[in-house]
């Protein structure tokens, strides 16, 4: 269902679905399709943190696919360029690349990708991370292709990041698969307890101070 909607999306959107509910192994399904659609595929995956880089890496290969890997100090430049300058002349029909958001904004990362163009797809896990100013304003427009995965799409504090964020990956929430679906089926049964907790004057101004810090 979330692939279908993704594609009658015209091949963009965000998949709202809960931690462990399996968001790659759909978004790598559905690349998957969209490149038997289309006959070739360049793809590019970007991750917040480096764990999830290795994470997806692992996944891929179920999927016969061995991307660059792109983050801190190791040797990707020049892997990538020769990966995209045989896709781009046609001598291979797909190349993967996979980075940490810290790589996407590099300049000479932005560079590459940006040779790219209506035969590649950009696909952000944790995308509510793209909201942030200094990621967003380097979203690459050129590729047409985009889906977004989060299971908490929505920045706190912050309505216009999620609004740009989500305005990038064709404005629609495509499909949704919450912890209500989730738990008990896909997810070991456990349930919630709230404890609220008030704060005085004091406490408040603490808090808030702490958290414009972070």
């Amino acid at each position: 269902e979330a692939i279908r909607s993704w594609f009658k999306n015209n091949g963009q959107g965000l998949l709202e679905m809960a931690t462990g509910t399996g968001k790659t192994i759909t978004a790598l399904s559905a690349i998957s399709k969209l490149y038997e659609s289309i006959g070739r595929l360049g793809v590019i995956i970007v991750c917040p943190y480096i764990h999830l880089v290795d994470q997806w890496v692992e996944d891929m290969k179920m999927f016969n696919m061995f991307p660059v890997i792109a983050y801190g100090s190791n040797n990707w430049e020049e892997h990538l360029s020769d990966q995209i300058s045989l896709f781009k002349t046609g001598i291979s029909d797909h190349f993967s690349v996979i980075m940490t958001n810290d790589t996407f904004v590099l300049e000479r990362m932005q560079n590459q990708l940006k040779k790219l163009g209506d035969d590649a797809v950009f696909i952000a896990d944790e995308a509510h991370h793209l909201g942030a100013e200094k990621i967003r304003s380097k979203l690459i427009q050129s590729i047409p292709y985009r889906l977004a995965l989060s299971a908490t799409p929505n920045r706190w504090y912050d309505d216009i990041g999620t609004e740009k964020m989500l305005s990038y990956f064709g404005n629609k929430v495509v499909f949704e698969f919450g912890l209500d679906k989730a738990i008990g089926k896909y997810l070991t049964e456990y349930f919630y307890f709230p404890h609220l907790v008030y704060l005085d004057e004091d406490e408040s101004h603490e808090y808030y101070e702490l958290t414009r810090k972070l």
